[in-house]
């Protein structure tokens, strides 16, 4: 399970070191505080259980486990995909450096995203509890106020956005 996770995170911080200049960016404290909450809300929870119930980051059952492992496998592997893609162009807060609109996102506007979904649907197959379940709605409201964000941050920087956005869906792909 490591080497996914370092493969994901060694994308990210290549990512970081060879992209493009920034084009716009969405400058607003909000902008930036929904940014950091949505990229550290759940490993901040993970860190947390750890340290003051270690039991709750125990899986519920060895079943749930093997599937909830398919499902974060595909989904890292989704990311590395996906920021392999945006890797000119990653960063944590809204911003536009080139608009990408091939590989993954092809299929929808915020593939990351969706990736991060499928990583924490597997997270939450294993511990179905009460707390994790709040901090995962939350997370996701956060996520959705991020992309209203970014996608008025790609739309001030590319007027082909529209069309793209008419097309392609937010989080799943639209029948065509």
């Amino acid at each position: 399970m490591v080497l996914p996770t370092v493969l994901q995170d060694a994308t990210i911080s290549m990512a970081f070191l060879i992209r493009r200049p920034v084009r716009r960016t969405h400058s607003s404290w909000t902008a930036r505080m929904v940014a950091y909450i949505g990229s550290f809300l759940v490993p901040a929870y993970v860190v947390l259980a750890g340290k003051l119930a270690p039991a709750s980051l125990s899986p519920t059952s060895l079943a749930l486990a093997r599937i909830a492992l398919v499902v974060w496998a595909l989904g890292v592997a989704f990311e590395i995909w996906t920021v392999w893609q945006l890797r000119f162009a990653f960063s944590i807060v809204a911003q536009a450096r080139v608009l990408q609109t091939t590989g993954p996102y092809r299929l929808v506007r915020h593939p990351i995203y969706l990736g991060y979904i499928i990583i924490n649907l597997a997270f939450w197959i294993t511990h179905m509890h009460l707390v994790l379940s709040v901090v995962l709605l939350i997370w996701l409201g956060v996520t959705l106020l991020r992309i209203r964000y970014e996608e008025s941050v790609l739309r001030a920087a590319f007027p082909e956005y529209s069309a793209y956005q008419a097309k392609v869906g937010r989080l799943w792909p639209v029948p065509r």
